[in-house]
């Protein structure tokens, strides 16, 4: 998401999200142990909004909406750009 909230991109008219194994694993964890380390990492934001600690520590400018504006991106490529 740091990729794209900084425009590292070549596409600069479109967003590219990395796709990997970790989403597949993310399932796999999901429903093996009722939880994996990247869910447990986004859920904590939505819940803590600004005084989530990544923020406080200074990504995305410090600003609850700017993470929000692209993760909904990230969620929106991911489900029309994923394997499987």
């Amino acid at each position: 998401m740091m990729y794209v909230y900084y425009k590292c991109s070549v596409f600069s008219d479109k967003d590219v999200f990395p796709i990997g194994l970790f989403l597949g694993e993310r399932i796999v964890r999901n429903s093996m142990l009722g939880g994996d380390a990247y869910s447990q990492f986004f859920s904590a934001a939505e819940v803590e909004k600004d005084d989530w600690e990544p923020l406080k520590q200074g990504l995305f400018d410090k600003d609850y909406s700017k993470y929000e504006e692209i993760n909904n991106r990230a969620v929106e490529y991911y489900k029309h750009n994923s394997r499987g």
